[in-house]
């Protein structure tokens, strides 16, 4: 995905880059005006973010563009760029050639690395708090993220803008848990039966 609009503020590309990686799991750039004066309509300079997903490299791609690019840097999964407006046609069409030959099908489909199925009656404050000692979390040490199957959604609050509290229950044993960004999502309603990816932590 590739935006551009004279009027995106440079402060924020970055976060709606991620956004757009989190919403449809494609790599993103977001592009605004540079605010560089100049006399020359296609000397105008633009400049943005981009993030990545798994198994697209944000540095190779654009070292990939690199030839229509003032400026980058970046790491594996987020970079920033410059270049010229008059540049931006061949940019898109390049950086498209790019993703189309490094990501496959199932690099498309968002996926999660979990590293143990949890039945939710192992979960308490002791438990919790063994978590809390392997922190901080971060890319380099990521939280552990654990599955529960049979889960059942018993039931569902709304709050902020777009987030749930949800009460989950699985062989009569009950949790607390909050999804971020998740309201509307088709599969979480009362009554329904989920398997259900979770970090944990203490409210």
């Amino acid at each position: 995905l590739i935006l551009f609009d004279q009027s995106f503020h440079l402060g924020i590309v970055g976060i709606v880059a991620q956004r757009l990686v989190e919403r449809y799991h494609r790599p993103s750039v977001v592009l605004g005006n540079a605010h560089v004066e100049t006399s020359d309509a296609n000397s105008q300079l633009i400049k943005g973010s981009i993030r990545g997903i798994r198994g697209f490299n944000v540095v190779h791609a654009l070292e990939y563009c690199s030839d229509l690019l003032v400026s980058y840097g970046g790491h594996a999964q987020a970079g920033g760029l410059t270049l010229l407006i008059s540049k931006l046609d061949e940019f898109k069409i390049k950086f498209s050639k790019f993703a189309a030959e490094t990501l496959s099908e199932d690099d498309l489909r968002k996926s999660y690395t979990v590293d143990l199925v949890m039945p939710l009656s192992a979960i308490d404050f002791t438990f919790a708090k063994e978590i809390q000692m392997l922190a901080p979390f971060g890319v380099a040490n990521p939280s552990p993220v654990f599955i529960a199957h049979q889960v059942i959604v018993e039931s569902i609050t709304s709050f902020g803008d777009s987030h749930l509290r949800l009460r989950f229950s699985q062989q009569g044993y009950f949790v607390q848990a909050i999804a971020w960004k998740m309201q509307g999502h088709p599969l979480l309603r009362k009554g329904a039966e989920l398997s259900v990816v979770f970090s944990v932590d203490i409210n």
